[in-house]
């Protein structure tokens, strides 16, 4: 599974310190995640509560599956650029005829906004 953020260019131009704001805000957010697959318990349970606070349709025990760590389906520990990740999709993108042809993934992948995710 691969989360994309999306800019425009123009926010990327215009926007660039707002668009790192939300960044290290999702970074956080995926730390607090993985902190709580960690820990359990009440950590667990408040990740969950905020989760369906956004997605309701997703029940407690399915958001607590979806991040067992034994099974490592679903996690937020490598938030950065994957540029072989997003050869892979495009790949299978084309192959599907979603895309009727390759991307360049150098000039669409911006490894400038990359970040440790261990930073709150």
């Amino acid at each position: 599974m691969e989360c994309i953020i999306i800019a425009a260019d123009r926010t990327i131009r215009d926007k660039r310190e707002a668009l790192k704001e939300v960044l290290h805000y999702v970074r956080r957010a995926g730390a607090d995640i993985e902190e709580a697959r960690k820990t359990g318990g009440k950590a667990m349970a408040d990740i969950t509560r905020m989760i369906r606070r956004h997605i309701p349709e997703h029940t407690h025990d399915a958001i607590v599956q979806s991040l067992r760590i034994d099974l490592n389906v679903i996690n937020y520990m490598n938030l950065d650029v994957d540029k072989d990740g997003l050869r892979q999709i495009m790949d299978l993108a084309v192959e599907g005829r979603i895309l009727s042809a390759p991307v360049d993934i150098d000039a669409f992948a911006d490894e400038s906004f990359s970040a440790d995710i261990s930073v709150k």
